[in-house]
């Protein structure tokens, strides 16, 4: 990646913001969920009621576990249903580039502009029941700016 940035001529004060989370498909609260389709894709709204609008009940010898987050295991709509979900924080994010598949976002631009989007994705995933996996979150850059701007936070170098 470090290559990469010094071949498209990326300036110290440039850098690449990879994203990701603690355990997402499970975590994401269904309320959201249920809010993100009734919104994006209400024709679909009953349909998914009827799998995520209660808790799902799973049985294991003479336990049961109830599940209230996240979608079931299996469902081919539950990577849709997260990337709906995850849409309102990504969707607004101003950035040289922003590449996402599911539950992981790369996001490129100036370092003071990833910082500050570092805290507000944070924040705002919270919400959504979400929570960074800050050892598996990634800054790349280089120059001596860019290790004095992100020295203070949570986020892994690569190298």
């Amino acid at each position: 990646m470090q290559l990469i940035l010094i071949l498209a001529g990326c300036s110290p004060e440039e850098g690449v913001l990879k994203i990701d989370y603690k355990n997402a498909f499970n975590c994401v609260r269904r309320k959201v969920v249920l809010d993100a389709v009734a919104e994006h894709l209400p024709d679909l709204l009953p349909f998914v009621s009827s799998s995520y609008a209660s808790p799902s009940h799973l049985p294991f010898g003479i336990f049961c576990d109830c599940v209230r987050g996240g979608g079931s295991k299996g469902d081919p709509l539950g990577p849709l249903l997260f990337c709906l979900a995850i849409a309102g924080v990504f969707g607004g994010i101003k950035g040289d580039f922003v590449l996402g598949y599911l539950d992981d976002i790369t996001i490129g631009g100036g370092v003071k502009d990833l910082i500050s989007l570092v805290l507000k994705i944070e924040e705002s995933s919270l919400s959504l029941g979400l929570s960074l996996n800050c050892s598996k979150c990634e800054f790349v850059g280089r120059g001596v700016e860019f290790e004095a701007e992100i020295a203070c936070l949570r986020v892994r170098r690569p190298f």
